[in-house]
């Protein structure tokens, strides 16, 4: 009974952790947490998920775990603008995403295919997205959030994105039609509100004790594009690159039900039989 115990245990957790792990390269030295710009200091938000929100705030802060997407993971990366930023550059400021699909070889010679995966891109200044996509990575869709205008490409093809709706082999993308950017957790400052593109709003008391509300319109853009939510949040004031490791071995998959209630009947039976003892 214990081993049977385990074994449902160790399937449950591992169909509920998350498939895909990001890195970034930002002005942050040997894996910091932070570092300083301008004399400011800027957080390097990587991997923040659900439980590790609730943890340091005490909110969901609009995130959900991959279960309540159906599985589905859904990866915010957001900046304010790239190290080597200059206005005149205009999209030709670049930042790189390279999804990397980590599964063992299917017997063809590639990765196995990946779980579904969607990405939010999130940026401040004008820049140019260049994402690359290894074979057999399921990427469903990609939601776009600037105060300016973006450009993309895809495996080094340019995505047309004159209309806010499109699809691109196979991709759907869609643009926000609100100017609006996030790239940190929970308040970004610099003009940019993470808080009403994932539709959370935090309420707090002033310098004066009066009491304030980040997003008392209650906005959620995110919302507007899909029924998805973030469950892998991503982001700093500057970041040049996201690399993000797919293993789908890992990959979340609701459970079945008759599962479950298995699991469950079997916690039970166990807790009465050391009751008994």
């Amino acid at each position: 009974m214990n081993k049977i115990f385990a074994l449902i245990m160790a399937v449950m957790a591992s169909m509920s952790a998350n498939a895909a792990h990001v890195t970034m390269t930002t002005p942050a030295v040997g894996g910091g947490e932070s570092y300083l710009f301008s004399s400011q200091s800027h957080n390097v938000f990587k991997n923040f998920v659900k439980a590790e929100a609730v943890q340091q705030y005490r909110e969901t802060l609009g995130l959900v775990t991959p279960e309540e997407n159906d599985g589905e993971e859904l990866i915010y990366l957001g900046l304010h603008q790239n190290n080597d930023f200059l206005p005149s550059n205009g999209l030709q400021n670049t930042v790189e995403v390279n999804l990397n699909n980590l599964n063992p070889d299917n017997g063809s010679g590639q990765a196995g295919t990946t779980g579904d995966v969607s990405l939010v891109l999130s940026a401040a200044e004008s820049l140019s997205w260049d994402v690359s996509v290894d074979d057999n990575i399921d990427l469903n869709s990609i939601f776009i959030f600037s105060t300016n205008d973006q450009a993309l490409t895809i495996n080094n093809q340019a995505v047309d994105l004159s209309s806010n709706d499109v699809v691109f082999q196979d991709i759907n993308i869609e643009v926000s039609p609100v100017a609006v950017c996030g790239y940190a957790l929970p308040d970004d400052g610099e003009g940019c509100h993470t808080d009403r593109i994932l539709g959370f709003n935090r309420v707090f008391d002033d310098q004066n004790g009066d009491e304030q509300e980040t997003n008392a319109i209650f906005a959620n853009y995110l919302g507007d594009l899909t029924d998805l939510a973030v469950t892998s949040f991503n982001g700093s004031y500057i970041v040049d690159s996201f690399d993000i490791d797919i293993d789908s071995s890992a990959t979340v998959v609701p459970l079945p039900g008759s599962l479950v209630l298995y699991g469950s009947a079997v916690v039970a039976l166990t807790l009465r039989r050391r009751k008994l003892q």
